[in-house]
């Protein structure tokens, strides 16, 4: 993407999918232009804060740090609480394993 439009960087826990993709394509185009990897910032998030601890590591994230970073960026809190009951709601299904 970086020759292409100048995007170095896409921060999403749901690219994982897509760099895997990415890897399994076997075009001239793939074979050009792919430079696609994983990687995460390492956090502190043992306070339930996030404290981003300034180390890049390989591979993907533990979690989603989204709703924090929505917090942060001063989104209204109603829309952050809905988030987080949605994100629980979910978590629930998933821990029962009846998600898909």
């Amino acid at each position: 993407m970086s020759s292409l439009n100048l995007c170095s960087s896409l921060n999403d826990k749901s690219i994982q999918p897509f760099v895997a993709l990415s890897k399994k394509i076997n075009s001239e185009f793939t074979k050009k232009y792919n430079k696609a990897f994983n990687a995460n910032v390492a956090v502190d998030s043992s306070d339930g804060t996030i404290k981003l601890l300034y180390k890049v590591n390989d591979g993907p994230g533990e979690r989603s740090f989204g709703i924090h970073v929505a917090s942060i960026a001063g989104l209204p809190l109603s829309l952050i609480n809905r988030a987080n009951d949605i994100l629980k709601n979910l978590e629930k299904i998933e821990q029962k394993g009846s998600l898909l």
